[in-house]
C-alpha cells in the first residue's frame, strides 16, 4: 500500500511538474522500504531464531527452509533491515518537513531548513548507535540465527526522537496554516492532512514496546507497518489534494474553463506566475494593501501568463473567492 500511493505520488507531481526535494525524500524512502522487505523476506527462510512462525506462512514451508543461509549472511539480513528501517522512517520524517518548507518564507524557512539538518544528525546518531549496541557485543554473532538484542537504550533512543521530531512536524503546519486567510474548514482540512503525523507516533511507541519485550517476528513486524504508515503519511498531502481537485473538476466543469477551482492544496502548488495585476506572497494570498483587481483584470492577467515557466508555492487556489470578493 505505502509503495502504491507513493507511486500516485509521483505520477501526480511529474504529470504536473511540481517535483521538489519532498518527492526526493519520499523517493529514498521508496526506495529502503523495497529493499527492507526484500530483505525480511530472505530472513523469513531462516525462522528458527522465532518462538512461533508468521501466520501468513505454513510451518511445513518454514521448516523446510530452515538454516538455508550461511551465518554471514544471516548477520548482513539483520543489518540491513535494521538500517533499512532507520532509513525510511526518517526519509518520511524529511519529506513530511520539506513540504512544510515548500510553504513557508523568510525566517521561517530558514528555521526549517536547520531543523532538516538536524533531522540528518538524528538519523545518523540512530544509525551508529545500532553499530555500537551490536558490536559492542558480538556474542549473538554465533548463534544459529543471529539477532542483535538492542534493548532499553535503542527503545528509549527512538521514542525521544521520534516523539519530538514529530510534534515538531505537527505543531510548525498548524501555525503556518492559521495565519493564512483561509476558510475554517478548509484550515480543519489542511490542520487534519499534517496532523496525521501522529499515528505515525503512535505506532513507533508500539514498535518501541515489541523492540524491548517481545523481539523476533513481533519486532520486525511492528517496524515494517511503522514503515509502511511513515511512507503513507508523507504522501496524505499530495493524495488529498489530489482527491480534492478530481472531485472539484467533477462537481464544476463549466467553472475550470474560466477560472482555476478553489481548492486546497498541499507542498508548494505549480503556479503560473500572474505578475501584471497581483502581487503574490509565498502562501499565495493576494496583498491586502492592494486594490482587489476586477474579473476583467485577473482573466487578462490568466491569459498573458499561460506558457510562462513560474512556480509560486501557494496553499490555496482562490480565484473564485477573489472574483466573489471583487464583485460584492
Amino acid at each position: 500500500m505505502a509503495t502504491i500511493i507513493t507511486l500516485i505520488r509521483f505520477y501526480e507531481r511529474t504529470r504536473s511538474r511540481r517535483l521538489w526535494w519532498d518527492d526526493a525524500w519520499a523517493g529514498i524512502g521508496l526506495i529502503f522500504i523495497n529493499v527492507l522487505m526484500a530483505a525480511l523476506g530472505v530472513d523469513l527462510e531462516n525462522p528458527g531464531k522465532r518462538n512461533t512462525p508468521p501466520p501468513f506462512i505454513p510451518i511445513s514451508i518454514m521448516e523446510s527452509v530452515s538454516g538455508k543461509h550461511s551465518q554471514a549472511t544471516q548477520i548482513a539480513l539483520y543489518y540491513v533491515y535494521a538500517q533499512c528501517f532507520y532509513a525510511v522512517v526518517w526519509s518520511a520524517r524529511l519529506s513530511i518537513l520539506y513540504t512544510i518548507i515548500r510553504l513557508s518564507t523568510g525566517t521561517l524557512r530558514l528555521i526549517l531548513l536547520y531543523a532538516s539538518a538536524i533531522f540528518l544528525i538524528i538519523w545518523a546518531v540512530l544509525f551508529a548507535q545500532v553499530w555500537w549496541m551490536c558490536e559492542k557485543e558480538p556474542g549473538w554473532k554465533d548463534k544459529p540465527h543471529p539477532q542483535c538484542n538492542l534493548g532499553m537504550e535503542v527503545a528509549v533512543a527512538q521514542v525521544i526522537t521520534e516523539i519530538l521530531c514529530d510534534a515538531f512536524l505537527v505543531f510548525v503546519p498548524l501555525r503556518l496554516v492559521w495565519k493564512i486567510k483561509l476558510a475554517r474548514s478548509q484550515k480543519i482540512r489542511v490542520n487534519a492532512v499534517f496532523s496525521t503525523t501522529i499515528i505515525s507516533t503512535t505506532v513507533s511507541l508500539a514498535h518501541a514496546y515489541y523492540l524491548v519485550k517481545m523481539g523476533g517476528t513481533s519486532e520486525s513486524l511492528s517496524g515494517v507497518v511503522e514503515c509502511s504508515i511513515s511512507l503513507i503519511v508523507a504522501s496524505l498531502s499530495v493524495i488529498v489534494a489530489l482527491i480534492f481537485r478530481i472531485s472539484t473538476e467533477e462537481q464544476s466543469p463549466s467553472l475550470e474553463m474560466e477560472t482555476t477551482p478553489s481548492i486546497i492544496t498541499f507542498g508548494g502548488t505549480y503556479r503560473h506566475n500572474i505578475q501584471p495585476t497581483v502581487s503574490i506572497r509565498s502562501s499565495g494570498i493576494p496583498n491586502e494593501e492592494m486594490n482587489p483587481p476586477t474579473i476583467v483584470q485577473l482573466s487578462s492577467a490568466m491569459n498573458q501568463s499561460l506558457g510562462k515557466s513560474g512556480s509560486t508555492h501557494c496553499l490555496v487556489d482562490d480565484f473564485e473567492h477573489q472574483k466573489t470578493k471583487t464583485v460584492s
